[in-house]
């Protein structure tokens, strides 16, 4: 039992590279048109090593927004996967970098012009591989600044998914030990989310 404690120990330690992308889905059937011009309304999360890491919103939960799901799975459409860099890693430096961007990112806390999901993606990739992702992605948020009141703070529920799923209750971020010892263990084994209370607008 020791030595297997001890080989599962020297496993999570060793660094691999993993390659880092970033998915942009369509959120507005008018991203069509206004794409060309480097604008639209979009959702991105950064996928590594077959998960697909995203942030969203909910009123109702004071936890982290954070949670993933299967690589390009979301059921909108996906416009772009680009490739932001590599990065070398192990599972437990991994998890040090959720750890910070769970306190950094909470569901209630969300703000379409502000805090959105392609502001937790450009940070996420920016502590990955020390690059953010294109200027394009939330370029609309970025206008929305310097002129609110065309934009909306919320985007509408019916436009996102209601497909994700939670995970059991001894596997809740509340519990962060047992939720990251989940998480370090299968590393390598895409699963699916990681927040217990699915966000209702991304």
């Amino acid at each position: 039992m020791a030595a297997d404690r001890k080989s599962s120990r020297a496993a999570s330690q060793q660094q691999k590279e993993f390659a880092v992308y970033c998915n942009v889905y369509d959120l507005h059937t008018m991203n069509e048109h206004l794409f060309p011009l480097g604008l639209g309304i979009y959702h991105s999360a950064i996928e590594i090593n077959g998960r697909e890491w995203s942030y969203g919103g909910n009123s109702d939960y004071e936890g982290t927004g954070i949670f993933y799901n299967p690589a390009r799975s979301l059921d909108f459409n996906l416009r772009e996967t680009i490739l932001i860099g590599t990065v070398l890693l192990n599972s437990e430096q991994f998890l040090e970098i959720i750890r910070q961007f769970n306190s950094m990112f909470i569901a209630n806390q969300y703000d379409m012009i502000y805090k959105n999901c392609n502001s937790f993606t450009n940070d996420f990739a920016k502590a990955l591989v020390g690059r953010g992702i294109p200027n394009w992605v939330n370029r609309m948020a970025f206008l929305g600044r310097m002129c609110s009141c065309c934009v909306p703070r919320q985007i509408p529920n019916d436009l996102t998914s209601s497909d994700s799923e939670s995970l059991p209750n001894e596997l809740e971020t509340d519990n962060e030990p047992l939720l990251m010892r989940s998480l370090a263990t299968n590393f390598n084994a895409p699963t699916r989310i990681i927040s217990p209370n699915p966000p209702t607008r991304i």
